[in-house]
């Protein structure tokens, strides 16, 4: 991996952009305009830089470029999340390759959501169980009326339960 350093700061060379640089503290610097880029905000809360591919400008998510750059993904798993569930703190040991299982499971439970558990609410009528099948957001609802608080309360549990399992594979959701 080609480095240069530029006031005591290593920069390391982000594959496919050329004369374009990270280091490790998250700062970006531009070969050919010798410049420290700028970070932006996006709209979504992640920290995005400016980058070049022939004289067209995209934005990336700096999260990504630094895992891309510094963190091994031998299981090849597709997105990055943050740890700590901070969208800005982008400090390696903050960062880890997750599927978009995992990100799913390291979400914040609402503080609207009484049922203390993701994917779960309750109204004054029914329970909600919500879940996500190919970017298609599914919800079925538990009658609190007809089945009783604890029994629909029981069964969105478990209903969602099996969902995850059945859309994921995923044995530890179970447990």
């Amino acid at each position: 991996m080609e480095t240069i350093k530029i006031n005591d700061i290593l920069f390391h060379k982000i594959s496919g952009y050329s004369n374009q640089y990270i280091s490790r503290c998250c700062k970006f610097y531009n070969d050919e305009t010798d410049s420290i880029l700028p970070l932006v905000l996006n709209k979504q809360g992640y920290y995005c830089v400016q980058l070049y591919v022939s004289g067209i400008p995209y934005f990336k998510n700096v999260h990504r470029l630094l895992a891309l750059t510094f963190i091994l993904n031998p299981e090849d798993k597709p997105t990055v999340d943050h740890i700590n569930k901070i969208k800005t703190d982008n400090r390696l040991k903050n960062l880890k390759w997750a599927t978009r299982v995992e990100q799913q499971l390291n979400r914040n439970i609402l503080s609207t959501n009484k049922s203390g558990q993701k994917g779960i609410q309750i109204h004054d009528k029914f329970i909600l169980v919500t879940w996500q099948d190919n970017k298609v957001q599914k919800c079925k609802r538990f009658n609190i009326n007809k089945l009783g608080y604890e029994e629909a309360l029981r069964l969105a549990t478990e209903h969602r339960k099996l969902k995850m399992l059945e859309l994921y594979n995923m044995r530890e959701v179970l447990d």
